[in-house]
């Protein structure tokens, strides 16, 4: 058992783009979330779904065991919260800034962006924002959450810097237009 509860993850490091996107299709069923109570048997009976999905296991043999039920639900449970964005993590890969996406890629992200299943489109969207030719798919699968999650930031960030600066600019413009206007008027009267 315990070799077992060693091949899962215990932090976002250590989970794969490619078993992410398998967990986040495990959904809590109506019936646990009706069940949800102070001893939290539904997030137990929902990180059991995850383990039996990551180990290749039946449900039923994870259940079987109560200690092992609870060493699954502790290895497991960075799972229920949000990865911390750290700043000084230095990315293995290079992320493109948006304005070094080319039309069609940025067409193809914004299609993608559109679709209903955004997890699963995460292979193809990395494959447009990474900065190294043309990435291997199964380089991606197994990029860890740590990484995507935080080449995304990354990402998001520049596209922020992005919008700043462009609104900056325009707002420049703006005043520059109003003023000149002003002064335009006044010339007139």
């Amino acid at each position: 058992m315990n070799e077992q509860i060693n091949k899962l993850p215990s932090q976002w490091s250590e989970l794969k783009l490619n078993e992410y996107i398998t967990v986040t299709s495990i959904e809590l069923t109506s019936e646990l979330i009706d069940e949800v109570d102070d001893e939290g048997l539904a997030v137990a009976d929902y990180l059991i779904k995850v383990a039996s999905v990551l180990l290749n296991i039946n449900e039923a043999d994870i259940r079987a065991d109560f200690n092992y039920v609870v060493s699954i639900v502790n290895r497991l449970k960075f799972i229920l919260q949000p990865p911390v964005f750290d700043k000084k993590y230095k990315s293995i890969y290079k992320w493109k800034a948006k304005e070094k996406l080319t039309y069609d890629e940025y067409i193809s992200l914004m299609q993608i962006l559109k679709t209903d299943d955004m997890i699963k489109s995460l292979p193809d969207i990395i494959k447009i924002i990474i900065d190294q030719g043309s990435p291997d798919p199964n380089e991606i699968a197994e990029m860890n959450m740590d990484e995507v999650y935080h080449g995304f930031f990354l990402h998001k960030q520049q596209q922020l810097k992005s919008l700043k600066r462009l609104q900056t600019s325009t707002m420049k413009k703006l005043v520059k237009q109003q003023l000149k206007a002003l002064f335009n008027w006044r010339r007139k009267n």
